[in-house]
């Protein structure tokens, strides 16, 4: 797995790379990033076999990428690429994560997005928590 962050990318980062183009696409439609905050992105998923289902790696990865959406300072908006989009988005979307338009639908991946500056951290810290111990609420 591998994490990159942004803060504000040059014109030959975003045509050399077609995720962070998308992504950074996404985050400019939505709202302006603040000084000294950033984007972070996470992707390259290996697994055993090569295989991005659940399992006990995954597992580790994703309480790391959890971990970081609620405590990283400064963070604006984070996004996740699988490969599997069908497998993970259910558990993307009861996280709270959007799946962006493909502006590159002829790629193999999905992207799920979350925007922490309009659903800060202690409502999705509040939003994950409830739903990680079965309870419900927003």
């Amino acid at each position: 797995m591998s994490r990159l962050t942004l803060r504000t990318p040059e014109k030959e980062e975003l045509e050399g790379d077609p995720v962070v183009g998308e992504i950074w696409h996404d985050v400019s439609r939505r709202v302006p990033v603040p000084p000294r905050a950033h984007i972070a992105i996470t992707r390259h998923l290996v697994c055993p076999d090569f295989e991005a289902e659940p399992s006990p790696v995954t597992d580790v990865f994703q309480a790391w990428v959890i971990r970081g959406w609620l405590h990283e300072p400064g963070l604006a908006a984070s996004y996740l690429v699988v490969a599997n989009g069908r497998l993970w988005r259910p558990l993307m979307d009861y996280l709270g994560q959007y799946e962006l338009e493909r502006v590159r639908a002829d790629r193999p991946y999905a992207i799920f997005g979350h925007d922490w500056l309009a659903d800060p951290r202690n409502i999705g810290e509040t939003t994950i928590w409830r739903r990680s111990c079965g309870r419900s609420g927003t």
